[in-house]
């Protein structure tokens, strides 16, 4: 198994290289979280991604000339940041057998009766999720951090998942977690980037989010969830034995690699009960 140029790493080499003591100013608000004058938020979310955005705008190198550019700059630069750092405290990937890949593509239903909220059982802030099964000729995915967030001001809280392409771009998208199931905080972000585009088009502006990506993107994003939810059962049933599922690979390149197998019952009686 090679990790030479490993996606995840790369871009926290990236991200370290641009905004030198990023993650160390992010470890600092993390410890910061409550104390007085501070704001607070969950024990579930390293840092909100507002700070995260400030670091990149006055420590980061924007790469920008254009002053009118320099808050997308940092926005862009700042979500990076925000997947990234706490991803760095352990560097952990998740890696899954295709047998268990196969078994929960094909119970997509369970998103749909899941409320959203339920991911803050995700195990770890922020992990890397590799989905190159979800690959394309055309989006050629790698694999998604996926990252939880509370912004402390508004108390909306989401879990955001930045995909990295074997191409070397990137998306990023926020799933709102409350009451609506996780397949219905996809489609709020669907619904969302559609109205944009049709708000494009009626101003003759250039568009690129057609009717393929869009099947693309749901592809991704409810392809990925399945299986980071998957993850949230795991660790709910870890006393029924489901993390026997887990293997951790001896650490390459300082990270935490888990293999993930499908679990044997009556484990899986256990997931498969509490997702209906």
């Amino acid at each position: 198994m090679m990790f030479d140029d490993y996606p995840p790493l790369e871009l926290l080499k990236t991200v370290e290289t641009r905004v030198p003591c990023g993650c160390e100013m992010m470890e600092d608000i993390h410890c910061a979280n409550g104390q007085k004058d501070m704001d607070s938020w969950p024990e579930w979310c390293y840092a909100p991604l507002a700070a995260a955005v400030c670091v990149a705008l006055f420590e980061g190198d924007l790469g920008c000339k254009n002053p009118e550019e320099i808050m997308e700059c940092a926005l862009s630069l700042g979500k990076k940041l925000f997947a990234v750092a706490p991803w760095k405290r352990r560097k952990t990937v998740y890696m899954l057998e295709p047998a268990l890949v196969d078994y929960v593509l094909k119970n997509r239903v369970i998103l749909a009766r899941v409320p959203s909220m339920d991911l803050v059982h995700l195990p770890y802030a922020s992990f890397y999720l590799q989905v190159d099964f979800l690959s394309t000729d055309k989006y050629p995915v790698h694999g998604a951090f996926v990252t939880l967030e509370c912004d402390p001001g508004t108390e909306r809280k989401e879990c955001r998942v930045l995909f990295l392409y074997n191409d070397d771009t990137w998306s990023s998208y926020a799933l709102e977690m409350g009451e609506r199931s996780v397949f219905g905080s996809i489609q709020a972000v669907l619904d969302e980037r559609q109205e944009q585009a049709n708000r494009l088009k009626a101003a003759g502006e250039a568009c690129e989010f057609g009717e393929e990506q869009y099947c693309q993107v749901r592809k991704q994003l409810e392809g990925t969830m399945q299986l980071a939810f998957f993850l949230c059962l795991l660790e709910h049933y870890k006393e029924a034995g489901a993390l026997a599922a887990v293997t951790r690979i001896k650490p390459v390149n300082g990270m935490d690699i888990c293999y993930v197998r499908k679990p044997e019952d009556p484990a899986l009686r256990c997931m498969k009960a509490f997702a209906c």
